[in-house]
């Protein structure tokens, strides 16, 4: 396994601490600590920034609003 640091402390409530058990367990995760880990990786190398998308259609939508109004 590679080189591992504690890095924060996370509080949890009980019922997401529990769903975070029995996802990690569904998809086959040693723990959830693994599962955690494999999750963040996740969201920081493949998933595109929500804002940019949004920000783009209201773009859109103003810049063709202001074409109807011409």
């Amino acid at each position: 396994m590679a080189n591992l640091t504690v890095y924060r402390g996370m509080k949890l409530t009980k019922d997401l601490a529990q769903k975070l058990e029995a996802a990690a367990r569904e998809k086959g995760f040693s723990s959830p600590s693994a599962f955690i880990r494999a999750a963040l990786g996740n969201e920081l190398t493949s998933r595109k920034p929500i804002f940019d998308e949004s920000e783009q259609r209201i773009v859109a939508t103003i810049d063709r609003l202001a074409q109807e109004m011409e």
